[in-house]
């Protein structure tokens, strides 16, 4: 079958765009892969031609004799530890360190446009610098893997990191509103002629610190200082300074306050009453109590002896003012004597007495006895002789001591019709005796009411109140723990006013 003219005309040209197409993209394709390959090649010819043919011990400077200023600028990441009793510090710090390399530089153009490398810092001079007041190692630049920059305009940016771990001298005098200003000495490797350090700000940049939950940043200071060794010599310095003040919360809740309840507790054994038998048991728990829980705050308390915290003395004067609490309590239990066994001897007398009651506070007075017996005699009779036979024979009666009452017995009836006294009166007469007897029995004397009356009254009031020696001394006492407590909040204060 044949094909039309114009179809084939079609046909044609369809083909012919499709093989242009074809080398189109070839051309495209084969162009860019030879742009890239000329573009590493000018990289790898970069580094060869501006890293290697300079040696990296010589100070990138045409005129040696001149020093390479360095820019430095440091950043405080955040605060490791601060260990007391070792006297360190451990910061994590990020430094950037910027120079002008007078050898390597080169025309972009020459490479492609590459107007920036990036090789390894072993590879190029550095501005190395050791911590002399190292607690480890001095080198803190041991990171190979650290970003470095070369421009083609010779400007180099160094970004260095690490961890210092460098000593301090603490002063835990204030302790816990203590205030620690610990300084990193770094030292460069060459000497004060050859090298400059600029710092581009006089202290350390926090705007990405992390806080610590001990510790608070102050400030920060940054300084170059030329440190001379001989009379042509001198050594070039980075002194880094921090100022830490320490948060004293955790402190004053777990350390000061317990310990300050507690030895305010040893105050209230001269409360405890002498006859309850516990005040000694009282005032040596709560010396114990004490002293345990001492044991625990000394391991949270700075270990330092060339300045002993302030916290510290207050601590120990309250342990010693709790012992001799004890002390004198135990001495007066001793010497003085428990109310308890006084009462006991006085009950016991007391008890003894009652067994043999006086007669004369429980009978009608004798003379008024003997009054009213010689009335009648003398109304009976008249006579003086009988008056004084009744009287003497009153006289020789004995007394009952188990009723406390007189027994007049007649000791007849003759005896009875001589003086003149019927049989009945004289029964009811000894009735009437009788029942006064016991009349005065049952009531009790005003002495004995008033005694008891004021022993009441003295047990209520030393109920309310205490006795006078333990007065005196729980208030020197408390006097001596106010002074104390008043001593130590006084420096504690001045110290935070400054």
């Amino acid at each position: 079958m044949d094909v039309p003219v114009k179809d084939k005309y079609t046909l044609t040209l369809t083909i012919i765009s499709l093989f242009t197409t074809l080398s189109t993209t070839r051309h495209t394709y084969v162009t860019a892969l030879t742009s890239s390959t000329n573009t590493s090649d000018a990289a790898i010819r970069l580094l060869r031609d501006v890293i290697d043919p300079f040696d990296k011990r010589v100070r990138p400077i045409l005129n040696q004799s001149q020093p390479i200023r360095v820019e430095v600028t440091y950043n405080l990441v955040n605060l490791i530890e601060i260990d007391e009793i070792n006297q360190r510090i451990a910061v994590n710090i990020w430094v950037n360190f910027s120079w002008w390399d007078e050898f390597r530089t080169w025309n972009p153009e020459d490479y492609d446009g590459n107007d920036a490398i990036h090789p390894s810092p072993s590879d190029i001079w550095r501005p190395m610098t050791t911590l002399t007041n190292s607690h480890g190692e001095r080198d803190v630049f041991k990171d190979t893997d650290s970003p470095l920059t070369v421009y083609s305009t010779g400007a180099t940016r160094w970004y260095a990191g690490g961890v210092y771990h460098f000593v301090c001298q603490m002063d835990p005098t204030y302790f816990p509103y203590d205030e620690q200003v610990c300084t990193a000495k770094l030292m460069a490797s060459n000497r004060g002629s050859e090298i400059h350090f600029i710092p581009t700000v006089p202290y350390a940049r926090a705007q990405d610190y992390v806080g610590h939950g001990e510790w608070e940043l102050i400030s920060s200071e940054l300084k170059f200082i030329l440190f001379p060794v001989s009379s042509d010599e001198k050594l070039a310095f980075i002194n880094l300074k921090f100022e830490f003040k320490r948060l004293p919360l955790y402190y004053i809740i777990n350390v000061l306050v317990p310990t300050m309840s507690l030895s305010f507790l040893s105050l209230l054994g001269f409360v405890v009453p002498k006859d309850s038998g516990e005040r000694s048991s009282f005032a040596i728990t709560v010396l114990l109590s004490l002293a345990v829980y001492m044991g625990s705050v000394s391991g949270q308390l700075p270990h330092n002896s060339d300045t002993f915290p302030i916290i510290g003395v207050y601590i120990f004067s309250l342990l010693c003012l709790s012992m001799l609490s004890v002390l004198i309590i135990t001495c007066q239990l001793r010497y003085v004597g428990s109310p308890v066994s006084q009462d006991s001897n006085i009950q016991g007398s007391h008890q003894q007495t009652n067994n043999f009651p006086n007669v004369i506070s429980v009978c009608p007075p004798h003379s008024e006895k003997l009054s009213h017996t010689a009335a009648i005699a003398e109304k009976f009779h008249g006579k003086k002789a009988k008056k004084n036979q009744l009287l003497g024979f009153i006289n020789s009666n004995q007394i009952a001591p188990e009723f406390g009452s007189y027994n007049t017995k007649v000791s007849d009836n003759k005896g009875s019709k001589e003086l003149g006294i019927d049989s009945d009166k004289n029964a009811n007469e000894s009735n009437g005796t009788a029942n006064m007897s016991s009349f005065w029995k049952g009531r009790p004397s005003s002495s004995m009411s008033r005694s008891s009356r004021s022993e009441s009254l003295s047990k209520r009031f030393k109920a309310l109140f205490l006795d006078y020696d333990d007065a005196i001394l729980m208030a020197i006492f408390s006097v001596v723990w106010v002074v104390f407590t008043l001593v130590f909040l006084v420096l504690i204060s001045k110290h935070t006013e400054q």
